[in-house]
């Protein structure tokens, strides 16, 4: 039982199921993975896998992003999410625009058909529209080869009379789908909604055609023919159905389009526009007594804002004066007398030295620190004279803000924040010199200068990955100078292999050795280039007795050792040539051998098979020409010998009749041909054979055979029945009706059947 929010694959989260009512094992998914919404079609049973191959392409068939996925017990299809639903929404709307929207559905449908398929569930809930309106066939399972006689879960609306009765899969039965599709959408509800039976499907006529605006005759007349019982009379084929549609839609004016997502309708010609409802309020100018009013708020503001200044100024200037004046001194001080109120340029005074007392605060905020920053930073010993005067202006500074210069106290911040830059600016300049000196150093072979020198970059930038690097070489330049010089001398020994393990040791310790890793580069390419040689010399030679997987085999290796190669191209080339026509010629032969068998269908599978490899050619092309035919002729001769009981209604014994005036005409049958048309002729002459029937009735019950008519009241009656199922009905006034089943077969004698209404209501 699936529930929303359940996880399958540990990837797929089920969002809500999709098309209620239809197929309950379809649900809107969140892949977890790439956080976008998917389509989960959960198969019912293992049986349920039918499926179009990924051969079968085109635009508006949308075929499984990933199928097969397994959950457990469980397996499932992920499809391509569409926002715009499905098509079934736009029941109702005007025929042009729904026939509109079915071509490419009827285009996808002629491309699977003649890929030798059969969709076998064409219905709304499998035709879905994207974000832009247009409509694409969902393949959700039910597809089939043509001849096949496996059933399929497809939409009891959807099934064809013939299919009903067990008849193998053809193209006409998507036809069938694709009238009972047009008339849901355009007359509302598909044909025998809500009763639907197989008897009604089997024998009665269809509603016509129906909508707003009327549809055309011959849009009518289409819908009716794809409704035929008989699949003969139906039409032939998609492209058929694609030109009649045409013709239709050219019979009609065109049709207001449906708004898209993103676009807006103009407003009518005509429509009376918005007018604006704003305007100026009505009351008039302030009076005197406002102005006045008015003008002692704004007093009051500014006084306030002034003694607010005022006291300001008396906290951090004239407080600390008189908080000094209290402690203990030789001179006693004057009695206090009232302070008298700041002027304004006393006020202004103060707010000037506030300002400036922030300024030299936010000046020096930061200062400090990053003199210590650059004192870790070996500063010392490249800094010089500009050291020494950030020193002087940080200390200047510090002294004036003691003595509230404030001014003074600025100018020293600023002058250290400039010597501070000169220093920031000039540190790069010193790590490159740094590493110059000490690359030269390395480069000459000097290790010890050369760590001394790196550690000294480091001192300066901590984080310069070049000196790390320089560093840890330097500490092993040594080492893997000596092995390089003992690779050297070995290989003018001619002992390559020793060179190459002393090259080989030299580049572990250092793999940035360019002299070691030249020399080896040198040294393996040429034991490559003689591997090389020998790869492509066996490759030739297995060609040339036509031992392909060895060729194959040699010219892989000899690409390995040199990618690229055009030898190794065009040598693969030539293999793949020659296995390709081995293999078309031994696909041929067993295809020859199957017809030979009367095994059509395998051999038409087999002419298929190499024709997708080599689509020229002839004798493929003949071949299908051939078996295909043949291979539907056999299906649906078989389908009756496997399925006799298709035979007992009059539809099915027209189809069987035909058959076999088609097997009559083929001019060379074989053996499994003439036996299955002896048998059906059989089956045929049985099921034409009446069959009394005894009825026992009270004389009270009226009696009733669908399909043959009203018996009336009867004790006894006897009567002769075809071959088949039929439903006996008796009816009686205060009476519960009575339903029984006849089912005569050929050769049988049924018992006799009592009808009678005895249970009152």
């Amino acid at each position: 039982m699936l529930a929303a929010g359940q996880v399958l694959a540990a990837r797929y989260e089920l969002v809500r199921p999709l098309a209620a009512g239809h197929d309950p094992t379809t649900w809107l998914a969140r892949d977890r993975t790439n956080d976008r919404e998917v389509v989960l079609r959960v198969r019912r049973d293992a049986g349920d896998a039918g499926r179009l191959p990924a051969t079968v392409r085109h635009p508006a068939l949308i075929a499984p992003v990933a199928p097969g996925q397994s959950d457990g017990d469980r397996t499932f299809d992920v499809f391509e999410y569409l926002a715009g639903g499905e098509i079934g929404r736009l029941r109702g709307r005007p025929w042009p625009l729904l026939v509109r929207r079915l071509l490419p559905v009827v285009d996808a449908l002629a491309q699977v058909h003649e890929s030798g398929w059969v969709h076998g569930d064409v219905k709304s809930a499998n035709v879905l529209l994207d974000a832009d309106g247009l409509a694409r066939l969902a393949d959700f399972g039910s597809a089939r080869r043509i001849g096949d006689t496996a059933a399929a879960g497809a939409s009891p609306y959807s099934v064809s009379p013939e299919r009903l009765d067990g008849a193998p899969a053809a193209l006409a039965d998507d036809v069938y789908a694709l009238g009972v599709l047009l008339h849901e959408l355009v007359s509302g509800h598909p044909p025998f909604y809500p009763d639907l039976t197989p008897e009604r499907v089997r024998h009665e006529a269809p509603p016509p055609l129906a909508g707003r605006p009327a549809p055309p005759e011959a849009l009518r007349a289409l819908v009716a023919r794809c409704l035929a019982k008989n699949p003969a009379e139906r039409p032939g084929s998609m492209r058929e159905v694609r030109t009649e549609l045409e013709h239709c839609l050219s019979l009609d004016a065109p049709v207001e389009p449906a708004v898209a997502p993103g676009f807006t309708l103009r407003p009518p010609a005509d429509a009376t526009p918005i007018r604006a409802q704003w305007q100026r309020s009505a009351a008039g100018t302030p009076s005197e007594r406002d102005l006045r009013r008015e003008g002692f708020r704004r007093g009051l503001l500014v006084s306030g804002a002034l003694l607010a200044v005022a006291g300001f100024a008396f906290t951090f200037f004239v407080l600390p004066d008189l908080v000094a004046s209290r402690r203990p001194s030789a001179t006693p001080a004057p009695a206090p007398s009232k302070p008298a109120d700041p002027s304004p340029t006393a006020v202004e005074d103060l707010a000037r030295l506030a300002e400036l007392k922030r300024q030299a605060e936010e000046r020096r905020a930061n200062l400090p620190e990053r003199l210590r920053e650059l004192e870790q930073r070996d500063v010392e010993s490249w800094g010089g004279a500009t050291l020494a005067q950030a020193r002087d202006a940080l200390a200047a500074g510090d002294a004036a803000m003691e003595g509230r210069d404030f001014k003074a106290a600025l100018g020293s911040f600023s002058a250290l924040a400039a010597a501070l830059d000169v220093l920031e600016q000039r540190a790069p300049q010193v790590v490159r010199e740094r590493l110059m000196a000490a690359r030269t150093a390395f480069g000459a072979g000097r290790s010890a200068e050369a760590r001394e020198q790196f550690a000294a970059v480091l001192k300066v930038d901590p984080r310069n990955t070049d000196a790390q690097t320089g560093l840890r070489r330097a500490q092993v330049l040594d080492a893997a100078l000596r092995e390089t010089a003992t690779g050297a001398q070995a290989e003018q020994a001619g002992d390559t292999a020793a060179a190459v393990a002393a090259y080989q040791r030299a580049l572990k310790l250092d793999p940035a050795t360019a002299t070691a890793r030249a020399n080896l580069a040198r040294l393996q390419g040429r034991a490559a280039g003689d591997a090389y040689s020998a790869a492509i010399a066996r490759a030739q030679a297995a060609l040339a007795r036509s031992d392909y997987r060895a060729a194959q085999s040699a010219f892989e290796q000899a690409g390995r050792i040199r990618p690229g190669a055009p030898e190794v191209a065009e040598g693969l080339q030539q293999v793949r040539r020659a296995t390709e026509t081995r293999a078309l010629a031994s696909t041929l032969e067993r295809a020859a051998a199957a017809e030979r068998a009367e095994q059509w269908s395998e051999a038409l599978g087999l002419h298929r098979e190499t024709l997708k490899a080599e689509p020229t050619l002839l004798a493929a092309q003949q071949g299908v020409e051939r078996a295909e035919p043949r291979a539907m002729l056999d299906a649906e001769l078989q389908s009756f010998l496997d399925r006799p009981e298709r035979l007992y209604s009059p539809a099915g014994r027209d189809i069987a009749r035909n058959v076999l005036e088609r097997a009559g005409r083929v001019a060379t049958a074989g053996p499994r041909l003439q036996g299955q048309v002896g048998r059906l002729q059989e089956l045929l002459r049985q099921a034409e054979t009446p069959i009394r029937v005894a009825l026992a009735s009270d004389n009270a019950t009226e009696v009733q055979i669908y399909r043959v008519g009203k018996l009336g009241l009867f004790e006894q009656k006897d009567l002769e029945l075809m071959p088949g199922r039929y439903t006996v009905v008796g009816t009686r006034q205060g009476y519960r009706d009575v339903r029984k089943e006849l089912n005569l077969m050929p050769g049988s004698s049924p018992p006799t059947l009592v009808v009678r209404c005895e249970e009152p209501i």
